[in-house]
């Protein structure tokens, strides 16, 4: 008896220091990106160039993406779990530089230049048939105006932000509510500007709290990108 305990503690202590040398181990060893986040190369067919502007997950696991060519694409088994490559299908095209992309209730919403639009499929084909504005906005035709968003907020209400144009300068004065971020109701009929400031909010983003952040672009007044906390 007394040699099975000594055998059952000197096992115990074995597994103990082995246990520990493999945590010490793994705390010594830097830390990757691969620790934090999976990173998936998708195999894009030549004749697709998507040159990406915004991203849009679906509840069934399909992957929205929008052109700055002014096409939308969804992707089947973009996380390719069952070894098989994914499927690309044009679902809009004709629009002007879709910088952003959301899906809500069965619909994707985008933002064009001059339009939020709201593209579905009613009959089922995987392409969309209905493009309908939701809200439209000032252009003046300068190349800077760009557009980006939607983010839907947890009423359903939709933001987005809009560049000022670039004339040597930014300038807001040739295309009204440029520089501002908008909130836009789910009919679209209101459209409630939030913050202004703003020269290129090329990405926002709602955290739990219901607190909006952007990420601003280097030029102009703004010396260096940097993150911003945004209130009305």
């Amino acid at each position: 008896m007394i040699n099975l305990m000594k055998k059952i503690v000197f096992l115990l202590i074995t597994t103990l220091l082995a246990l520990c040398y493999t945590a010490q181990a793994q705390k010594s060893k830097p830390l990757t990106e691969e620790d934090f986040y999976e990173l998936i190369t998708l195999p894009i067919p030549e004749h697709i160039k998507l040159e990406v502007g915004g991203l849009a997950t679906t509840p069934d696991g399909r992957l929205g993406v929008s052109t700055r060519r002014g096409d939308i694409w969804v992707v089947e088994n973009p996380y390719m779990n069952s070894q098989t490559k994914p499927h690309f299908t044009k679902f809009a095209s004709g629009m002007h530089e879709v910088l952003g992309l959301a899906y809500k209730d069965g619909s994707f919403y985008c933002t064009q230049r001059g339009e939020l639009t709201k593209l579905t499929d009613t009959d089922g084909d995987g392409k969309a048939d209905r493009y309908e504005p939701v809200a439209k906005f000032q252009l003046s035709g300068n190349y800077h105006e760009y557009t980006y968003g939607p983010v839907f907020d947890k009423d359903g209400n939709m933001l987005v932000t809009l560049n000022l144009a670039w004339v040597g300068f930014g300038e807001g004065k040739m295309a009204k509510w440029r520089g501002w971020l908008l909130k836009i109701s789910p009919d679209g009929k209101n459209i409630e500007p939030l913050a202004g400031g703003l020269r290129s909010p090329a990405g926002f983003n709602i955290n739990q709290a219901g607190e909006i952040f952007y990420g601003e672009n280097q030029g102009d007044w703004v010396g260096s990108g940097r993150v911003t906390h945004l209130e009305k």
